[in-house]
């Protein structure tokens, strides 16, 4: 008998898992930057047009600035038994956010200037926003 098979390394089969995390990585802030973008766009007409919002504008660059301090001093993670539960749990939550944002921005199309939609939208960005820094242990 002749054996058939061709003799491979586990690592040949699987991606290594460096690679694995760069994708989700770079999948992740691209998601992050897509989503605060189309709230910052949405906002936008607020910020130019109303006083009181003017200084709108920078409140993102000073977010992201005050993040980066934060992140660098992050505690470890702490490794819960109850992972699997709570990364369900935030799945769902996940899938409820992004399905409300689809018809958000539709009422938004319609209704540029109604306050709720807009604290809708900015509640399920940060909403996901918070999921993703919390899976990446932060």
């Amino acid at each position: 008998m002749e054996n058939v098979a061709t003799p491979r390394k586990v690592t040949e089969a699987a991606p290594p898992s460096r690679e694995r995390f760069r994708l989700v990585f770079v999948l992740s802030v691209f998601l992050m930057a897509a989503l605060w973008f189309g709230l910052c766009r949405e906002l936008s007409g607020e910020w130019s047009v109303n006083e009181e919002y003017n200084f709108g504008w920078f409140v993102p660059f000073f977010a992201l600035y005050l993040f980066w301090l934060r992140w660098q001093d992050r505690p470890k993670p702490i490794s819960n038994f109850k992972s699997r539960i709570l990364s369900l749990s935030a799945s769902a939550i996940a899938i409820v956010a992004l399905l409300l944002l689809f018809p958000l921005r539709l009422f938004e199309i319609a209704n540029p200037e109604w306050r709720l939609l807009a604290w809708t939208h900015a509640l399920a960005v940060v909403t996901l926003t918070l999921l993703v820094l919390w899976s990446a242990g932060g």
